[in-house]
């Protein structure tokens, strides 16, 4: 499924490289999948297409941290994402992120109702 998922995410960020959401997903589904590298690449990349997605550096650098080290906010930001996708009218996308977030948290034994805050 993770794989499937970075192959739409990837097919996205192709059709629309400067959603900085796009990037993120694809960042937070590459971590997932053991491609560390490539997900701190394309966390990059939704920070230099689009700074303002991000509130300040050091969020960023929280994104980072995030990706390196917590299941639990990696659950958390796939719904947030999901309810952003929704919210703005991409279904393609909002099916994509609950599907990860549903594989997520099969794997890591958590429920979005378990990661409400950070």
């Amino acid at each position: 499924m993770n794989l499937e998922a970075s192959k739409s995410f990837r097919e996205a960020l192709r059709i629309k490289p400067e959603a900085p959401m796009v990037h993120y997903s694809l960042a937070v589904v590459s971590n997932l999948i053991g491609e560390m590298e490539e997900a701190l690449k394309t966390l990059q990349g939704s920070y230099s297409h689009q700074p303002g997605f991000w509130k300040s550096p050091q969020q960023y650098c929280d994104a980072v941290l995030r990706i390196k080290t917590w299941k639990g906010k990696t659950i958390y930001h796939l719904a947030k994402a999901a309810d952003i996708f929704k919210e703005t009218g991409e279904d393609f996308m909002e099916k994509n992120a609950r599907d990860l977030l549903q594989e997520c948290g099969k794997e890591f034994g958590l429920a979005p109702e378990d990661c409400q805050t950070l």
